[in-house]
């Protein structure tokens, strides 16, 4: 205090004006700020010059004693996490996906079907791209259905979504996207029951999401629902696949076995195994925003019946478009578009990091010009999948995006590199 009183005096002294201006507020030291902790921020990069520069120290050190071979010791992990792959707080890095879906799309024009047999919907997609929610569920319900059936020529409609487990390998992409917070209980008691004030926040809860779509099942059953399906066959995939139909004014309710995955989680995959299950010759329209289910549907366009076309719809507003996934498909051939979710995987999804600065854009060009490639990466994950030609060819695929043509072993690119 001491020392304000007398910066003040001297203040004064200096300045006539100074007596009748504002007086700063002084910040009081006492014994809290001895243990209190300052968050900063540090630029990643920089961060990562230093760590660079403290291992090239240590080695050159190393060096200067010993006889040591710098292409031996890089094949070693020498930092906490692999700085191609993630940030400094082991988060992985991450690559915008929809480029794939772009680049993939600008290869054939697209044209809307002019009739559709089934119409795929990713169901939680549907319910984010609500608006003017009402305020009670039963509403909601009845407004779900009437964004399902209203304006849709499909004699039949399968809505697909999404399950909850825990712990699952979508954990860490929820909690990027907000959610794995708030996970509280959630009962929906009936129609009239009030939704929440942020209902697009709620959504965020898993269990919150689930009370949903099982109230969603229960309603439906409901005569008051009647006007809403349009004469539609309409399917729910949920934990299990429930059928509607309207029969003398009644809804008709059943299961059917035949689309039921009972323990599956993702939703893409459900859609894409609904898309092949068809029972019969079908123009088929899924409707998503997810890159995801392109990529899948490409790499089992040969499990369709034989003569079914398929089309996604993406976007939504001004900036709805339809993609032709059948010319697609016939464009690139089934070897490539079987490659594509080995490739897809490797250079960043959900579930697995991007390669630092690398994106889709080079890496896809890659693919498109190297037929051995696609070989690797269509073999990937498969039952008679030989390892090690596989991942041998796959190794010069990542050393090519890095501009080492000439080299086939990541060991000796990372050392050219260094």
């Amino acid at each position: 205090m001491a020392m304000h009183k007398e910066k003040f005096i001297s203040e004064c002294v200096e300045s006539g004006d100074r007596f009748e201006a504002t007086i700063k507020q002084n910040k009081i030291l006492n014994f809290a700020n001895s243990t209190a902790k300052k968050k900063i921020q540090i630029n990643n990069k920089v961060q990562e010059v230093r760590l660079q520069r403290d291992l090239c120290g240590r080695m050159l050190a190393i060096s200067m004693n010993e006889n040591t071979n710098i292409e031996k010791i890089l094949t070693f992990p020498l930092t906490p996490v692999p700085m191609s792959l993630c940030h400094l707080d082991g988060s992985i890095f991450k690559t915008d996906k929809s480029v794939l879906m772009k680049l993939l799309e600008n290869d054939v024009k697209s044209v809307a079907p002019t009739h559709t047999d089934v119409c795929l919907i990713d169901g939680f997609y549907l319910v984010h791209s609500m608006k003017d929610i009402p305020k009670t569920f039963g509403n909601i319900s009845k407004k779900i259905l009437q964004m399902v059936t209203n304006n849709n020529k499909a004699r039949e409609i399968h809505i697909i979504f999404d399950r909850y487990f825990t712990p699952s390998i979508k954990d860490y992409e929820r909690s990027l996207r907000g959610g794995n917070g708030d996970e509280r209980a959630y009962v929906i008691s009936g129609p009239d029951q009030t939704r929440p004030v942020d209902f697009v926040k709620e959504l965020r809860n898993s269990n919150f999401k689930e009370a949903l779509v099982h109230f969603l099942i229960v309603h439906w059953q409901s005569s008051e629902m009647i006007p809403f399906f349009e004469n539609k066959t309409v399917l729910l995939n949920f934990d299990q696949c429930y059928e509607y139909k309207v029969y003398n004014e009644t809804v008709l309710f059943s299961i059917n076995d035949m689309y039921t995955l009972q323990g599956h989680e993702e939703a893409d995959t459900k859609i894409v195994y609904h898309a092949c299950n068809i029972p019969e010759e079908a123009n088929i329209i899924i409707k998503c925003s997810d890159t995801d289910i392109l990529i899948i549907m490409l790499a089992n366009m040969n499990h369709l019946k034989k003569n079914s076309k398929v089309w996604i719809q993406t976007g939504i507003l001004s900036k709805q478009r339809v993609i032709d996934v059948s010319a697609l498909y016939n464009r690139h051939g089934e070897l490539f578009c079987k490659s594509l979710t080995g490739f897809h995987a490797l250079t960043g999804c959900d579930f697995n990091p991007a390669f630092f600065r690398k994106g889709k854009q080079r890496p896809l060009k890659i693919l498109i010009l190297s037929e051995q490639c696609q070989s690797a990466f269509a073999e990937l994950g498969s039952e008679d999948c030989d390892r090690e030609s596989v991942y041998r060819e796959i190794e010069k695929f990542v050393c090519s995006m890095y501009a080492m043509k000439t080299v086939e072993s990541v060991n000796s690119a990372r050392f050219s590199l260094f």
